[in-house]
């Protein structure tokens, strides 16, 4: 039996480049990845796409602790890994000729990479790598679907009926009917770990965003005897969201551990002494957190406006809908819908 790590969407430069999530991932990589690859005895890591956030270029501090954090730790353990390019290693949309890995990684003899679609033997198991299936490979991608007889597909992909973000699933991509060949498929691209119908996506190793939050993050262990996936979660968050809503709670909620080096969203729901408030926020600041956001729901309700019935006021996605539903176009509006969801989702959470 052998023994792999799956990790996928690592996105080195999120958030436009952020040392603060520097800070972050390296915390993952030195304190949870790479210990276990060695008290494990790993025998290889398979990387499923989106190494680097930025498709149009990678900035020299990035560049830096991708290397430092991630590729040489994985040199100097003469551990080998493969990586499957995703649509963010890309710096066309068509083609994944001129990529990331291509130009960044090529230096490390231990990595082999794939942007082209292929079919390899993982130790004793047939498997086709798909990277992102883009205008100039969606043919041979198709194809090589079809004419496949690996048990396993591993890839960075897009699959229609699988969840995007919390609340939104993808209404584009690959019919999941096409994967049905497969013991398993093993997908990067979607950040939030879902499966169904022996497709998994595995998701993201550490948050990047408020849609994370409160969501458990890590990576995987493929066994190649059974093809049983083990989850390894990651302990680390780098959000904290406190809700003041009348009760004392919230004045004995404050940690060091879940505070420092952390960005802290607090929600009012109802007024709460001056003072009082004052005291709670002054600790938070006290850990040194990345950044303090109060969202104080109670402006949201006027006194002019207390006849009115909140339980049918429309959210915004609604809202969004119902005025899309009434353009005269021949565009197509579910699609320009999925568009404005993934608008309206990047400025929600956006920092």
């Amino acid at each position: 039996m052998a023994k792999i790590v799956l990790i996928a969407d690592t996105h080195y430069g999120v958030r436009n480049d952020n040392v603060n999530y520097h800070t972050y991932f390296a915390k993952f990589f030195d304190n949870v990845f790479f210990p276990y690859l060695k008290k494990n005895k790993i025998d290889k890591v398979v990387h499923l796409g989106d190494v680097v956030d930025r498709r149009k270029y990678i900035n020299f501090l990035t560049a830096h602790n991708l290397r430092k954090t991630f590729l040489q730790p994985l040199e100097d353990m003469g551990m080998e890994m493969d990586i499957i390019v995703g649509n963010h290693d890309t710096f066309f949309k068509n083609t994944n000729q001129i990529n990331a890995i291509d130009e960044v990684v090529r230096r490390y003899k231990n990595i082999n990479f794939y942007k082209d679609p292929e079919e390899v033997d993982l130790f004793g198991v047939p498997t086709l790598y798909l990277p992102w299936i883009c205008k100039e490979n969606h043919k041979q991608s198709m194809d090589m679907i079809k004419l496949s007889e690996s048990r396993l597909c591993i890839g960075h992909l897009e699959i229609e009926g699988f969840t995007m973000q919390p609340g939104q699933l993808s209404k584009e991509g690959l019919s999941p009917s096409i994967f049905k060949k497969f013991e398993k498929t093993l997908s990067g691209h979607f950040h939030h770990r879902s499966d169904s119908n022996g497709i998994y996506y595995l998701g993201c190793p550490y948050q990047m965003n408020w849609s994370d939050y409160g969501f458990v993050k890590g990576f995987h262990l493929l066994d190649t005897d059974t093809l049983e996936l083990t989850f390894i979660e990651n302990p680390y968050s780098v959000y904290t969201k406190f809700v003041v809503d009348g009760t004392d709670h919230f004045k004995n909620a404050v940690s060091k551990a879940s505070v420092k080096d952390h960005y802290v969203r607090v929600v009012v729901k109802e007024k709460v002494d001056v003072e009082e408030f004052d005291d709670f926020i002054g600790q938070i600041e006290s850990f040194s957190p990345y950044e303090v956001k109060i969202v104080d729901e109670t402006m949201i309700y006027q006194e002019s406006s207390s006849d009115v019935d909140v339980e049918n006021i429309e959210n915004t996605k609604e809202i969004i809908d119902k005025y899309i539903g009434l353009i005269e176009t021949d565009v197509d509006l579910d699609k320009l819908k999925t568009k404005i969801h993934d608008i309206y989702y990047k400025a929600m959470n956006a920092e």
